[in-house]
């Protein structure tokens, strides 16, 4: 059995189709990260075309992305069910690359690879006519199939594309946003002290401005209570969010009729009406369940419980 190593940089970018593919292969293979610096001293000059994705197997290098999606997609059997199926994949591919070629400054220079002018000015100048002309031509696709796919065939490699698309979507859009560190707002993230105030005051930040992230340092334990997130709202969780001990920073509010209508307390984290909004970051939320079931269940301690009456 073949072992492929597939070489990419240290992110998702163009090699996460590939790994993608891969993974549903259920073979044996190597994922290899490497910064910039990495590739470029020790790399770039053995690579075919001195640039990455590259994909190897016994010894042999394939390189170019869409190459290396396509032969994937063919070795395990995702091109569609006959030949007709395979073109409308390679048309939607091919499609896509037209869109990416227009952004193709406003990525590389919200990723810091070059540097092409104001990132504010390029997104409104690439990004977004770009991203109106391509995003209708998917649905279009989509509506033509009538399976909530691309294509007809549900297991294609244009399916597996699609978490692609999804994903550089959700990449441009974090780059795009304007920064609000919690640390910056007066957040102590020492694990003990509330930082309650400086989170929701880095949250009105973020709505005051349409939308921003909002961003939990790794590193740092943040304890808060009730947060609400509004439209276009990114809470990047990087470190952890610790929920507040104090039933009063949970505040009484009317919920229904998803649950019932009545007034609870506020949970940790809640939205309401709100649209494009994202958790991500890769850090953790610990919303202390222990405590608070321990005092809820005590009948001789204060009405404490902060998610109830």
């Amino acid at each position: 059995m073949v072992k492929y190593t597939l070489h990419y940089f240290k992110s998702r970018g163009q090699g996460e189709c590939a790994r993608l593919l891969l993974a549903y292969g259920g073979e044996e293979w190597e994922d290899k990260r490497y910064t910039i610096e990495e590739f470029r001293r020790t790399l770039k000059n053995s690579m075919p075309n001195g640039q990455l994705p590259v994909l190897e197997a016994e010894g042999k290098l394939l390189s170019q992305s869409y190459a290396i999606y396509r032969y994937l997609a063919r070795k395990y059997g995702l091109t569609g069910k006959d030949n007709w199926e395979a073109a409308i994949v390679d048309s939607i591919m091919d499609q896509y690359k037209d869109y990416f070629e227009e952004i193709r400054d406003y990525i590389l220079t919200a990723a810091g690879f070059i540097n092409k002018g104001d990132l504010d000015t390029l997104r409104k100048k690439l990004y977004v006519p770009a991203s109106a002309k391509f995003f209708p031509i998917l649905k279009n696709y989509i509506k033509e199939a009538g399976n909530g796919y691309l294509t007809k065939a549900i297991m294609s490699s244009i399916s597996l594309f699609n978490l692609f698309i999804f994903y550089l979507t959700l990449f441009t859009h974090l780059l795009s946003c304007q920064d609000y560190r919690v640390l910056d707002f007066g957040a102590k993230g020492d694990g003990k002290s509330d930082d309650t105030l400086a989170v929701r005051a880095a949250l009105a930040a973020a709505t005051s401005s349409n939308g921003g992230r909002v961003i939990f340092d790794s590193g740092y334990s943040f304890v808060t209570g009730a947060l609400n997130m509004t439209n276009n709202v990114i809470l990047d969780i990087r470190g952890t969010i610790l929920a507040s001990l104090n039933a009063s920073d949970y505040p009484i509010v009317l919920v229904g009729p998803w649950m019932y209508y009545g007034l609870v307390k506020q949970p940790l984290i809640a939205s309401y009406n709100a649209t494009n909004i994202t958790i991500t970051g890769g850090g953790t939320i610990d919303g202390q369940g222990p405590y608070w079931y321990a005092c809820r269940n005590n009948a001789t301690a204060p009405p404490c419980y902060p998610y109830g009456k």
